[in-house]
């Protein structure tokens, strides 16, 4: 009998991707396939003190999850996981011989013996324990030994390295496992669960396999497709490939792949996961991936600068997600005290009577070309392009507020972008000798949305201060979920998630609202081509 068995976590760690809503038919078209492959565990899920309903796989019982098993008796074992403070144990009945043998128990460091405490509670209701650490590097060899030696108490049926920030590299599992191999009492069985922020995932669990060999039976966590939150995990298809190849498993690849055709494929088309930079970037750090999927949302930042601020956060606090904390350290490695009293005066008097065109980079650029360069010969405004450069009509200032952006019309469009006259926030840190008028950042900017510093509210506030009376405005469609990019030319392409497009409209309808409502002074804002937030000026112009 080999000594690895791989456990299936897809409809766990998975889930995240999917906020645990599977649904019924796939819950157990899922769990019918990884049993037809032969998969010696699988992790059903959650359970939580939560109000259940049937198609989620976070449950209140273990007889909720029970109704998706099959019928046939199977060799296959059930599992479920338990957030240690999050869930009543006194609602777990007694193991009855059927069904979930098994419960996870996971917790966080400063939980670990009050969760051990769990851990044999859930032994004296005759399931199975797995003893899951969260962060396993967080711990210092004094630490771990002092768990194991607790965990040799209580004769757990396993216990699991977790990388839960996906920040090993070899050489760490190698200590880690002959720490713990040497002192776990030779019964109790050894987990391996990876994250894939380092693209190491199915390196490290195949080495835990080869060092493992001989010495003690382990078990390798795994999702189908490598399903899970951020960079996701090892995928069960690659290590049970491996497994066949390196060990003489019988792991049925067919149905493992028919599973991935029936019941993944539509997971695989509407939702994102796996190896990134900014997942590489938490690796490196040990960090949560919430904390760079908020920054990488929320601002949009180069993942240099992205790396910067992760670096600066306090190393308890990457493992966790204080979004108040991290938009503390934005600010502070953005925003400059700056005084743009000179700059704006000499900009009034550039502007002053004269009608402005500002271009976004809407898709609906492109259906109305011929309107926008007969708008621009016919009645020569200031043109001001917004975060990006073009050919199409000649423009007179370009408007940046967002580094990302300014560093790609730099290495990409660079002749037309040290030409072009600039008007950059002063949150971008400039340090070339570019041909620009620099505007104080926090003048423009009202924080009381999560969204707050967009581009185009922020450039008419300045307009508003440079006394501007007459404002056209083209390619300010508003995001698009339909569409698989939202801007003329896909290059521009933010990585804003298609889920947060609502409200990230709704955001900008409110600030351009408020916008309009404070405005101390008479602008005529007309929109020239369509946009979703045209109705609030009540000036819509396309002649």
């Amino acid at each position: 009998m080999s000594h690895v068995k791989v456990l299936d976590c897809t409809l766990r760690d998975g889930g995240y991707i999917v906020n645990m809503d599977f649904g019924e038919r796939t819950i157990k078209g899922i769990i019918g396939k990884l049993c037809e492959a032969n998969i010696d565990i699988i992790e059903c899920g959650f359970l939580k003190d939560i109000d259940y309903r049937p198609g989620i796989t976070t449950y209140n019982k273990i007889e909720e999850i029970n109704m998706y098993l099959p019928e046939k008796k199977l060799k296959t074992s059930f599992v479920v996981m338990v957030d240690y403070g999050r869930y009543s144990i006194e609602k777990l009945t007694r193991y009855n011989g059927e069904g979930v043998d098994a419960i996870r128990d996971c917790f966080f460091k400063k939980d670990r013996f009050k969760a051990l405490g769990l851990a044999e509670e859930i032994i004296n209701k005759g399931y199975k324990v797995y003893i899951q650490p969260v962060d396993i590097l967080g711990y210092s060899d004094a630490e771990l030994l002092e768990l194991i030696e607790k965990v040799n108490e209580i004769k757990p049926y396993a216990f699991s390295i977790v990388d839960t920030f996906g920040s090993m590299y070899i050489e760490d599992l190698i200590r880690i496992y002959y720490l713990i191999n040497n002192n776990l009492e030779e019964n109790i069985k050894l987990g391996f669960h990876s994250h894939n922020n380092l693209q190491l995932s199915v390196a490290l669990s195949q080495k835990f396999s080869e060092i493992s060999f001989g010495e003690r039976e382990v078990i390798i966590d795994s999702t189908v497709c490598g399903m899970g939150r951020g960079a996701g995990n090892t995928p069960t298809e690659l290590i049970v490939s491996y497994l066949n190849k390196k060990y003489d498993h019988n792991y049925n690849i067919n149905a493992l792949l028919d599973l991935v055709d029936v019941h993944m494929d539509k997971f695989l088309k509407k939702y994102t996961w796996g190896y990134n930079i900014p997942y590489f970037v938490a690796g490196i750090h040990g960090s949560h991936v919430h904390n760079v999927e908020y920054l990488m949302d929320k601002h949009n930042i180069n993942t240099k600068d992205l790396r910067i601020i992760i670096d600066s956060l306090n190393p308890n606090l990457r493992k966790r997600y204080d979004y108040d904390e991290l938009e503390l350290l934005y600010q502070k490695y953005f925003t400059n005290e700056f005084n743009d009293e000179k700059v704006t005066e000499d900009l009034k008097e550039i502007f002053k009577s004269k009608s402005v065109f500002l271009l976004a980079p809407g898709k609906s650029i492109d259906s109305f070309t011929s309107e926008i360069i007969k708008k621009v010969q016919n009645e020569s405004p200031i043109v001001i392009s917004i975060n990006h450069l073009t050919n199409l009509i000649p423009i007179d200032f370009v408007f940046y507020n967002n580094k990302k952006r300014m560093d790609f019309g730099k290495q990409i469009d660079s002749d037309l972008f040290y030409t072009t006259t600039k008007i950059i926030t002063s949150n971008l840190q400039v340090i070339d000798n570019l041909k620009s008028y620099i505007v104080d950042y926090n003048s423009l900017i009202k924080r009381e949305w999560r969204y707050y510093d967009n581009s185009i509210v922020m450039l008419l506030r300045l307009l508003s201060k440079l006394d501007v009376k007459d404002i056209t405005i083209a390619g300010f469609d508003g995001f698009n979920s339909n569409d698989n990019y939202s801007y003329y030319n896909e290059e521009l392409e933010s990585r804003y998630s298609s889920g947060n497009f609502e409200q990230i409209n709704n955001e900008i309808n409110e600030m351009l609202i408020d916008f309009n409502k404070n405005l101390n002074k008479e602008i005529v804002i007309n929109f020239l081509t369509p946009s979703i937030f045209q109705d609030i000026f009540n000036t819509i112009s396309q002649d």
